[in-house]
């Protein structure tokens, strides 16, 4: 049976992160005074791995701009021609002007991007993405905590915290192979102020997962030896992913804002032969 949006979250495990690809850089910040002018755009208690812009203060530029978690800039995502609603109808006429809307906002994204980003492109992303959403579930299902931090939002990666000191089972998670190649499914920026832009990049991954119960101490756990209905299974799993930087900052990294869920219409179907 397909499963959506396995939650798993990560953290890191030395073993796991080596040569995961350019997505996983290093985010330096350094202190600095914030003025009452500043104080808008300053984001409370924000994680290590929460990337962050500071512009030298100079008698032109005296901003300082720490990037915090504002939403989604687009929730739609769009459906195949041949599962919009009739084009005769007025739920169809609506849906094909906002197609054309969001076409648009697409396509000024991505030229944004390019721009920004020298050498970026759409199959670089997808695979480096898909690599990072690999760390991101391998460090959940192992506990680890610094890796979640470097590479999680910090919204996304206090729940997943919480989540880690609440289990009593670590496991073990794996890859086992993609259903289909993983691709972007949408390319969203926008400027927050005249000299700060962010970028988000949302991610399909259709993968076959296994995960293991392990124990703490790293070893297989017994109860999962002793009950079939806990043994490792491959799942299908279908993720978006959304990914995000701010486009400004040349030393800002791609870091995971959240997992959404899959719209309706992309859900994947029940097997005909799922039986137990």
């Amino acid at each position: 049976m397909a499963t959506v949006g396995l939650r798993l979250g990560m953290r890191f495990c030395p073993a796991i992160a080596g040569g995961r690809g350019s997505l996983i850089r290093a985010s330096v910040s350094q202190p600095t005074t914030v003025t009452s002018q500043r104080l808008a755009w300053k984001a409370p208690a924000l994680g290590s791995c929460f990337a962050r812009r500071e512009h030298n203060t100079t008698a032109s530029n005296n901003d300082h701009f720490y990037m915090t978690e504002f939403g989604l800039f687009s929730d739609f995502y769009r459906a195949p021609v041949s599962k919009w609603p009739s084009i005769f109808s007025k739920e169809g006429l609506k849906y094909a002007k906002t197609c054309l809307v969001e076409g648009y906002r697409g396509m000024w994204s991505f030229v944004m991007i390019k721009f920004k980003l020298s050498g970026w492109s759409k199959k670089k992303f997808a695979k480096e993405a898909e690599s990072l959403s690999n760390l991101m579930n391998e460090a959940y299902a192992c506990g680890d905590l610094q890796t979640l931090e470097t590479i999680c939002m910090p919204m996304l990666y206090s729940k997943m915290r919480t989540d880690v000191k609440r289990r009593r089972t670590d496991f073990a998670w794996h890859a086992v192979r993609s259903v289909q190649a993983t691709r972007i499914v949408k390319i969203r920026c926008g400027k927050l102020t005249p000299k700060v832009s962010v970028g988000q990049v949302t991610v399909r991954v259709d993968q076959i997962q296994r995960v293991e119960p392990m124990s703490r101490k790293g070893g297989a756990s017994r109860h999962a030896a002793s009950s079939r209905s806990v043994a490792p299974r491959d799942t299908h799993v279908l993720e978006y992913i959304v990914f995000q930087r701010e486009l400004s900052n040349d030393s800002s990294p791609w870091v995971i804002y959240k997992k959404i869920d899959v719209p309706a219409w992309d859900l994947p179907s029940k097997p005909k032969d799922d039986k137990l």
